[in-house]
């Protein structure tokens, strides 16, 4: 459900549910095959480019960042097709 107008404030975190089409990062790091090693390399900066920006311009520090909290959406994640990459 959206939040509701007069609960909310920039003080208090407001959740979305992130879909049925969400990958905990987790599932990426179980796969030491070149290509998911190429995967994981792909994620790597937008990850980390995600993270500075919240620490750093949000400033605001996760308090339970951990592979399974991560989650990266499928129509994005590059995925191996046939030993090629594809978005």
């Amino acid at each position: 459900p959206p939040p509701e107008p007069g609960r909310i404030s920039e003080r208090v975190l407001v959740e979305d549910y992130a879909g049925d089409d969400a990958i905990p990062i987790s599932r990426f790091l179980d796969d030491d095959s070149a290509e998911g090693l190429e995967v994981r390399r792909r994620l790597a900066g937008p990850l980390l480019g995600a993270f500075l920006k919240m620490v750093f311009v949000d400033n605001f520090v996760h308090g339970d960042l951990h592979p399974g909290n991560v989650l990266v959406r499928a129509a994005v994640a590059p995925v191996a097709e046939g030993g090629n990459l594809k978005q």
